[in-house]
């Protein structure tokens, strides 16, 4: 898969441990996934496990960002659902879009194109895709933020940092931490 690798995201259950007092019960880190941002013609996320998740078979979710006006990272909170559990009514919405994908036994919510193997559709001219609608993310970023907590990393000129991705999420209720890239 051609491209560079310009952001990474950590993805974890959104956990409020109540036996422990102040802020530390509410920023334990139970790392879970982590999806790297590949930017290319068409930007892929891909998903992977990690940490208390690791012990699963590897799953690595590509998740392509269309150019749609949206930022890149909805097409990441809005598979990585996912990961946590897709609801019932939203699997139906999304099988209905034609953007209900299954790999490993997960279902999770991309955009499809006519060519499923994103490095060829890469050399393609005019790939259509079938994108999520407006009210399939809207109901898929509503119950993402209420069990994801997310940690962002990014390179200054990644679509992460020149989208404000970070401002965003927060905007949309997601629990995030930033971790700033400095050169050495």
């Amino acid at each position: 898969m051609a491209g560079e690798t310009t952001g990474v995201v950590f993805i974890s259950h959104r956990d409020i441990h109540p036996d422990l007092r102040g802020v530390s019960g509410s920023r334990l880190w139970r790392l879970g996934y982590v999806a790297t941002l590949i930017e290319k013609r068409n930007p892929v996320w891909v998903l992977s496990a990690a940490g208390h998740a690791a012990g699963e078979s590897p799953k690595a979710l590509p998740v392509a960002h269309i150019e749609t006006g949206r930022p890149a990272i909805e097409s990441l909170v809005v598979a990585a659902l996912g990961l946590f559990g897709l609801p019932q009514e939203i699997g139906f919405k999304a099988a209905s879009d034609d953007v209900l994908h299954v790999r490993d036994g997960i279902r999770f919510i991309a955009p499809r194109s006519q060519n499923t193997n994103l490095d060829e559709s890469e050399e393609e001219l005019d790939v259509q895709w079938s994108i999520p609608s407006r009210d399939l993310v809207r109901a898929c970023i509503e119950e993402s933020s209420k069990v994801m907590r997310l940690g962002v990393a990014a390179l200054p000129t990644s679509l992460l940092a020149t989208q404000q991705a970070v401002s965003w999420l927060r905007g949309e209720g997601f629990d995030v931490d930033e971790f700033v890239y400095r050169t050495g």
